[in-house]
Parts: C-alpha cells; sequence; structure tokens
C-alpha cells in the first residue's frame, strides 16, 4: 500500500485526493493546502489529516509520495518548491 498525500487542495488536488482514496493499492493519509480552512474542510470530507505547512506534513508523517497540485499566478503551477522539499525529503512526487 502505498501512503499518499496531497499538496493543493483545490478542485484538481480534490480529484488526486478522490483517486487515491478510491485505489486499492493507495492509502490518502492527509493533505496540505496554503489555506488552514480549505485544508480541514478537504482533510474532513475525506477523513484524513490536514496540514497547512509543507514542512509539519513531512516532518510528522511517513509518505511514500506526494501529488503538488498547487495553483498559481494566472492558473500555472507554483510545483517547484513544493516538489523540491518533498524530493529532499526522500517521498516520491
Amino acid at each position: 500500500m502505498v501512503r499518499v498525500g496531497v499538496i493543493g487542495v483545490g478542485r484538481i488536488g480534490q480529484t488526486h485526493a478522490r483517486c487515491y482514496q478510491q485505489d486499492a493499492l493507495s492509502e490518502l493519509v492527509c493533505v496540505c493546502d496554503l489555506a488552514p480552512e480549505r485544508a480541514q474542510e478537504v482533510a474532513r470530507r475525506f477523513g484524513v489529516r490536514a496540514y497547512s505547512s509543507i514542512a509539519q506534513m513531512l516532518a510528522r508523517e511517513k509518505l511514500d509520495a506526494v501529488s503538488v497540485a498547487t495553483g498559481g499566478f494566472e492558473g500555472g503551477g507554483d510545483h517547484y518548491e513544493p516538489v523540491m522539499r518533498c524530493l529532499e525529503a526522500g517521498v516520491h512526487v
């Protein structure tokens, strides 16, 4: 079973979370979003833990992989920083 977290839980991130939760080979463990209230609301819906800090999430969770579904300026993805932090922590992206 692959333990997975989702970083960025807007529309696309919620789709990733739903797919991981429905996949028999993965376990959705947590979600992370810069907006704490959005992270809490999505985490409650999926029955997982919520984080608003990638550093805290990586320190507290034993994850095998993450999906980075962060938004960005004009719909572009701010993926670089979350991806690099996870790779440096030994988590597949």
